[in-house]
């Protein structure tokens, strides 16, 4: 199931932010033990995300995506992260890539979930759309 990456105003509050911060530590030393841990590559950059680093969120996505990329999960979390950043081709770039491996749940989530609301508008998401089914 897709981690729920929605930065929504909880992240903001202060316990939040140390949340986010605890996540970022938490990320690092799982990857100094585990190299190989896309999954806390891509949840270390939602919470560089989080804190409002985006320069570090986006150098923690290529390794989370390099490190297994026919990954779905990681796929879907990478594309959450693009999509938060605004780099929207990338994110389209990886829905497409996905959907047709994706179950029904992920579809789900791809069509509901907040985090590609900077999506929706886009000409490009009537492809998704098509390929959700």
């Amino acid at each position: 199931m897709p981690v729920d990456l929605d930065l929504s105003d909880a992240w903001r509050d202060a316990d939040g932010q140390a949340a986010a911060r605890r996540g970022i530590e938490l990320a690092q030393s799982e990857l100094a033990l585990h190299p190989e841990n896309q999954r806390a590559a891509y949840g270390g950059a939602i919470a560089l995300l989080a804190i409002g680093e985006k320069d570090r969120s986006k150098e923690w996505l290529s390794p989370a995506l390099a490190l297994d990329p026919d990954d779905i999960l990681t796929q879907y979390n990478v594309a959450c992260a693009y999509s938060l950043l605004g780099d929207i081709e990338a994110a389209f770039d990886l829905l497409v890539r996905l959907l047709p491996h994706a179950n029904h749940e992920t579809k789900a989530w791809i069509k509901h979930h907040s985090d590609f609301d900077p999506l929706r508008s886009h000409p490009r998401y009537q492809k998704v759309l098509e390929l959700i089914g």
